[in-house]
C-alpha cells in the first residue's frame, strides 16, 4: 500500500487527500508516493523530475517568479522602515521613559513636601508608566527577531507576552500599591495637605503634557478604527501597543484630574480623608486598565485567528478561483499584528493537472495577500470533497454557537448578498 508523502515547493504547500474521499470524486494527482515493497525506497515525484518542455509547471514551481512571491516582496519593501526611522522611534521611546521617571520624581518630591497621598499615588502611576514603556520597547525589539530553527514562525508573539507583563505590572505595582496606601491613609484619618500650590502646579502641567500625548494616541486610534467604536477597536485589534498607549494615557490624565479634585476638596471641606479617597480611586482606575489589558492580550497570547466575518471572506476569495470547487476548513493564528499563519483545505477541479493546480494556488495566495497583507505563511492542502463538506458543516455549526453567545448580531454586507454579516478588520 503506497503511503502519501507531503510535498511542497517554495511558497506552495500541497498535501495528499485523506482516505475517506468519495469514490466517485477524482483527486488531483499532485503528490508523491513511497512504496513499502520497493527495496530501494525510491521516491517517484510527479513534479520532482519536471519535463523541461512543460512550461506550465516549470513557471510555477519556481516561487521566485510567482505572483504571490512578488506580492510578498512588494509588501516587505513597503513596510521595512529605514535605519533613521528605527533610530528615531527608539529614541522617542527612550525619551518617554526618561521623561516618565523625571515626572515621577517630581511628584514624589511634591508628595513629600505637601504630605498628599494622592500625589504619591500619582508618582507611582508615572513610575509604572515609564516602566511599561521600557517593557513595550523590549517586547517590540524581541518580536522583530528573525525566524530560526527553534522558532520557525519567528518571535512575533513576544509582543503579546510583554504586553501581558505590562498589564500585570500595572495591576500589582500600580493599582495594588496605590490602593494599599490609600486605604492605609484613610484608616489613619487622612493626611492634612500643606502647601497645596505645589501640587496644583505639578498636576496642571502633568495634565497638559499627558493630555497632548492622549490626543495623539486618540487620533491614531480613530484613524485605525474606522466606523467601529473605540471599545470594538480594542476588542478586535491585533496590535496591543496601540490600545495600550491609549489606555495608559487615559488613565494618566484621569488619575491626575482625580488627584487634583481630591486635594482641592480635602482643603475646601477640611476633610483630609478625601485625599486618601482620591488615592483609592486612582488605584481602582489603574486596576481597571490592567484588567482590560489582561483580557485583551490573553486571546492573542494563547492563539487568536481571523474573525467569523473574515473567515467567510477568505472562503469567498478562494472559491472565486475557477479551479476551486469548494473551500473547507480555514485555520488561522496571529503570530504578531502583521504576521498571520493561514491553513486552507481546498477541493480543486478533478480535470486539472498538477501544473494547473500550482497556478491556482499561486493565484489564491496572491489574492489573499492583497486582501490580508498580514498573511505571511499560507498553507493550502488538497482535500476530498466529502471531507470539505464535513468541514463546512462543522464551521457553520461553530459559527451558529458563537452567534448565540455574541450580544452583537452580524449585519449583512455588500460582498455577501446572502450572508448575515459584514466584513470587519482587526
Amino acid at each position: 500500500m503506497p503511503q502519501p508523502v507531503t510535498s511542497s515547493d517554495s511558497g506552495h504547500h500541497i498535501q495528499t487527500p485523506t482516505d475517506d474521499a468519495l469514490p466517485d470524486v477524482k483527486q488531483p494527482q499532485i503528490t508523491s508516493f513511497l512504496d513499502d515493497d520497493d527495496d530501494d525506497e525510491e521516491l517517484n515525484w510527479i513534479h520532482g523530475d519536471l519535463d523541461e518542455d512543460d512550461d506550465d509547471i516549470d513557471d510555477n514551481v519556481n516561487d521566485t517568479s510567482s505572483i504571490a512571491f512578488k506580492r510578498r516582496q512588494e509588501l516587505l519593501n513597503q513596510e521595512e522602515p529605514s535605519i533613521g526611522v528605527k533610530l528615531r522611534s527608539n529614541l522617542t521611546v527612550v525619551a518617554a521613559v526618561v521623561a516618565g521617571i523625571t515626572v515621577a520624581c517630581v511628584k514624589f518630591i511634591a508628595s513629600a513636601i505637601t504630605g498628599s497621598v494622592a500625589m504619591m499615588s500619582e508618582g507611582v502611576h508615572s513610575l509604572v508608566d515609564a516602566s511599561n514603556d521600557a517593557l513595550l520597547l523590549i517586547g517590540t525589539k524581541k518580536s522583530q527577531r528573525k525566524p530560526d530553527v527553534e522558532h520557525p514562525f519567528g518571535y512575533g508573539r513576544e509582543l503579546y507576552f510583554w504586553t501581558f507583563v505590562v498589564s500585570v505590572v500595572i495591576f500589582f505595582f500600580g493599582g495594588g500599591f496605590t490602593l494599599f496606601q490609600g486605604v492605609k491613609s484613610f484608616m489613619a484619618g487622612g493626611n492634612v495637605v500643606e502647601n497645596p500650590l505645589i501640587n496644583y502646579i505639578v498636576l496642571i502641567i502633568g495634565i497638559v503634557l499627558e493630555g497632548t500625548s492622549l490626543t495623539i494616541a486618540l487620533n491614531d486610534v480613530n484613524n485605525a478604527r474606522g466606523e467601529r467604536s473605540i471599545w470594538e477597536y480594542i476588542r478586535n485589534s491585533k496590535s496591543p501597543t496601540n490600545f495600550t498607549v491609549l489606555l495608559e494615557d487615559s488613565a494618566a490624565v484621569g488619575g491626575m484630574i482625580i488627584a487634583l479634585i481630591g486635594i482641592a476638596l480635602s482643603l475646601l471641606l477640611k476633610m483630609p480623608r478625601l485625599d486618601s479617597v482620591a488615592s483609592i480611586v486612582i488605584g481602582l482606575t489603574m486596576a481597571t486598565v490592567a484588567v482590560i489589558l489582561l483580557r485583551e492580550t490573553r486571546s492573542p497570547l494563547i492563539g487568536e485567528g481571523l474573525t467569523m466575518d473574515e473567515v467567510d471572506d477568505v472562503v469567498f476569495i478562494v472559491e472565486e478561483d475557477p479551479a476551486v470547487i469548494k473551500c473547507g476548513r480555514v485555520l488561522s493564528m496571529y503570530m504578531s499584528p502583521r504576521d498571520m499563519l493561514l491553513n486552507l483545505d481546498v477541493t480543486f477541479d478533478d480535470e486539472l493537472d498538477e501544473g494547473d493546480v500550482l497556478q491556482a494556488i499561486d493565484r489564491i495566495e496572491a489574492e489573499l495577500i492583497d486582501e490580508y497583507p498580514q498573511c505571511t505563511s499560507i498553507f493550502i492542502e488538497v482535500e476530498s470533497l466529502n471531507q470539505v463538506y464535513r468541514q463546512r458543516r462543522d464551521r457553520r455549526e461553530a459559527f451558529e454557537e458563537a452567534e448565540e453567545d455574541d450580544d452583537e448580531p452580524r449585519i449583512p454586507g455588500p460582498r455577501f448578498p446572502k450572508a448575515r454579516f459584514a466584513r470587519t478588520r482587526g
